[in-house]
């Protein structure tokens, strides 16, 4: 009698889940397809959502100060400038001005949100807005930086000349010195940088008034907020704050695209348990032939479940890297979308983490869903299975 079957290591198990594994290539194939498109999809939705979320983040903060504090409805004076600029982390102080406006050219005229800013502090105070421009910063009181798209609904270019009018009536014309394309339609459609005398003349009583404060990198805002309200007894409010609807949108979105790409991963476990159960069963004489000679059921056990995670593995490295290339393809060659968007392309911010997150998942949830099916292979009794031959 020939003694049972105790291999030492997985090697016979391995040998024989591999064996199996090329043997029908195509049901192979069926069984790592649906794990591919799964680990693909999740990488490139983990993308989109970092990058969506990034993209704004930048946009917002290039033409929005670090810090905004409060002046109230008259013309703030030059005295809390000095006593703001001594904070530590603070890199600039502007006096800030914001009010509607009316843009025209010639026939055509726009609607238009008119930010005032001390010209020589300007640079300072929106660091992020060198990046999104055409042309140049205003310098000089004759001047304004527009938004791309408001530029070109007039019919304007860099060097051309526009007219403003506020709610009071007053006018001037203004030289255009650089195109604002930030990708973001509240921007680019509605943007106009200009001095703040400028501006203040053409405020209504409606405008909101206060500092423009430039922070240093890496500054804690939340704890220099409260230095800067214990200092001027002025409401302060970070950059974030006067957005945190769209902040809070935004992670949600992130959060509800997670769990709509996990669906598919569950799609992938369905389909691996499917496959598995399908392989025990054309293969239920093999196993138990081994089992009739000595297999232990720990080795039926780990010879199905091999033939699967290998099948698994490979769809899930697959897919990883098809998504990871998609979202990096599309990083360097955007995809522009409709002006309804509200953004200019489909940000798409690909990162190492979501490949391995995305295959370790989809990996993850195929080895749970084969282990049922792998089982009953398993524990399947050899005679009566042999009998129904």
């Amino acid at each position: 009698m020939h003694p049972p079957i105790r291999p030492r290591s997985w090697l016979l198990d391995l040998e024989l889940a591999w064996l199996r594994f090329w043997r029908r290539p195509a049901r192979t194939l069926v069984g790592a397809w649906a794990v591919i498109v799964a680990a693909a999809a999740v990488t490139f939705v983990l993308s989109v959502s970092d990058g969506l979320h990034d993209y704004l983040s930048q946009r917002l903060q290039a033409f929005t100060p670090a810090l905004w504090v409060e002046a109230g409805a008259a013309a703030p004076s030059t005295d809390p400038i000095h006593r703001l600029s001594e904070l530590p982390g603070v890199v600039a102080v502007s006096r800030h001005i914001a009010s509607p406006v009316l843009v025209s050219s010639g026939a055509r005229s726009a609607p238009a949100r008119l930010e005032g800013y001390d010209l020589d502090a300007l640079p300072d105070v929106l660091p992020g807005a060198a990046w999104a421009l055409e042309g140049r910063l205003p310098q000089h009181d004759g001047e304004a930086a527009v938004g791309v798209e408001l530029a070109a609904s007039l019919g304007l270019a860099a060097g051309d000349v526009l007219s403003l009018a506020s709610s009071q009536g007053s006018t001037l014309s203004l030289t255009i010195s650089g195109l604002i394309r930030a990708g973001l339609v509240t921007i680019d459609g509605q943007l106009l940088l200009v001095s703040y005398d400028l501006a203040d003349r053409l405020a209504g009583p409606g405008s909101r008034r206060g500092y423009a404060l430039g922070v240093a990198p890496h500054q804690d805002l939340a704890a220099l907020r409260l230095e800067v309200q214990r200092e001027t007894g002025a409401w302060t409010q970070p950059w974030y704050e006067g957005r945190s609807s769209l902040l809070e949108a935004l992670a949600v979105e992130r959060q509800v695209m997670l769990w709509i790409s996990l669906s598919a991963i569950i799609t992938a476990a369905f389909s691996t348990a499917s496959v598995t159960a399908l392989r025990v069963m054309e293969q239920r004489y093999e196993l138990a032939i081994l089992q009739a000679v000595g297999a232990s059921t720990a080795n039926t056990l780990r010879t199905v479940l091999a033939e699967s995670l290998t099948s698994a593995l490979a769809g899930a490295l697959l897919g990883a890297g098809l998504g990871f290339t998609a979202a990096w393809a599309l990083s360097r060659i955007p995809i522009g979308l409709p002006s309804g968007f509200g953004i200019a392309y489909l940000p798409v911010s690909p990162k190492a983490q979501h490949a391995v997150l995305a295959g370790g998942l989809t990996l993850l949830s195929a080895a749970v869903a084969a282990l049922g099916p792998a089982l009953r292979g398993a524990r399947m009794d050899p005679a009566a299975t042999l009998r129904q031959r």
